[in-house]
């Protein structure tokens, strides 16, 4: 899998999709700070991140196609919702 350059950490999370939602349709993410187990729509950073979260970034399965997203709500050092 291909690298996003200038980054140094990554972490893989799957997003299942409903088989008649077609292509380019929104997803709702919770990313956690702190440490956690994923599941579901929630991911867990292990405080790699920026406490404001402005440096994540999300990208398709090959790894470094970034993806177009926003912050619907976040709480520095706890979480954001994407």
């Amino acid at each position: 899998m291909s690298w996003l350059s200038g980054w140094d950490y990554r972490k893989s999370h799957v997003i299942n999709y409903a088989a008649d939602a077609g292509t380019g349709y929104q997803v709702s993410l919770t990313v956690h700070y702190g440490s956690g187990s994923d599941s579901g729509d929630d991911v867990y950073l292990g405080s790699k991140c920026r406490t404001d979260f402005g440096d994540i970034r999300f990208t398709d399965d090959d790894g470094s196609t970034e993806l177009d997203y926003w912050m619907e709500e976040k709480t520095d050092s706890d979480y954001a919702k994407c």
